[in-house]
């Protein structure tokens, strides 16, 4: 378990607990299947909607990465994507959420 203070795009602070395991289809408390994308912004609280905006990358690409593992990026999205949470304090890596 990690407390980390948040960043522009998170709430003030998170718990990371999340164990994920590639292949599995996951749901949230919701019932939508989540991509291992899907789960991190939501474990972060991050808005589809802010990350699109500070991306650059349309709100359509965003949800639809978040849905499915099987759903992958073009390289510039994801560039994009890496970058803005980067920008925003997150370490994170492609291989964190695609097979690309």
């Amino acid at each position: 378990m990690l407390l980390r203070p948040g960043c522009p795009l998170c709430t003030t602070f998170y718990i990371e607990i999340i164990l994920f395991d590639p292949g599995v289809v996951h749901m949230t408390g919701l019932g939508k299947p989540r991509s291992r994308f899907g789960h991190y912004i939501d474990a972060h609280s991050i808005s589809q909607r802010e990350l699109s905006k500070r991306s650059g990358v349309s709100r359509n690409t965003i949800s639809r990465l978040a849905k499915s593992d099987d759903n992958l990026p073009s390289l510039a999205s994801a560039r994009k994507i890496l970058d803005c949470l980067r920008e925003a304090g997150h370490d994170v890596e492609a291989k964190n959420f695609w097979d690309i």
